[in-house]
């Protein structure tokens, strides 16, 4: 009679892992920011769309491995994310009123439990900005409790690891409130939300 041997699988090398998605315009920046965090590389004429990148990183004590996507490819690609951050050029005004309807197509695909960022890049180009922090604050009054705001520098590695590290220890303390019951008293929806105030000025 043979014995089979037991094969011992290999300890993994991170204790959580997510899936972040960007989204945004062309030339907003989003390949950049994904190969400047994952490889500490800047190309300036390099905005092709990449597959996917990972990094591992600590937050909180814990190792997490993060998958990052460039730009969905399907309706799967939003309903797999963890995470989900809209990328804007910071020099385009039509790249920032965009970030409402990226809002709403993530409203239509993704889950409940996604957690959503919004990067306002290119903030080393002072001179060249249109989008000021009037703009900013309007659209993050509106859209209340949605997402996180932050500016970041692909070229300059401004914030980058800062803001990732934010990401990661806010989807780390999201699933110990991930809560997949409905709140039957609370009738206004995130989809609500956007369209009601699904306007730029």
């Amino acid at each position: 009679m043979k014995h089979h041997q037991k094969v011992e699988q290999p300890p993994k090398d991170y204790e959580y892992f997510f899936k972040i998605l960007f989204c945004g315009d062309i030339k907003s920046g989003k390949t950049s920011i994904i190969k400047r965090y994952s490889e500490d590389q800047w190309d300036e004429e390099n905005e092709g769309i990449i597959d996917n990148k990972i990094k591992i990183i600590h937050s909180i004590g814990k190792a997490v491995k993060l998958q990052l996507f460039d730009q969905p490819k399907g309706v799967i690609y939003y309903r797999g994310a963890h995470i989900i951050i809209i990328v804007y050029d910071c020099t385009s005004m039509e790249s920032f009123k965009n970030v409402c309807l990226w809002l709403g197509e993530i409203e239509r695909y993704s889950t409940e439990s996604v957690l959503k960022y919004v990067f306002c890049n290119k903030c080393d180009l002072v001179n060249e900005r249109v989008v000021t922090q009037t703009h900013i604050e309007e659209l993050t009054q509106k859209f209340q409790n949605l997402f996180k705001h932050f500016e970041v520098s692909a070229k300059y590695f401004t914030n980058i690891n800062e803001t990732f590290d934010i990401i990661a220890s806010d989807m780390i303390a999201n699933l110990e409130k991930i809560n997949p019951t409905p709140n039957p008293t609370n009738t206004t929806t995130n989809s609500d939300h956007i369209k009601k105030n699904c306007s730029v000025q």
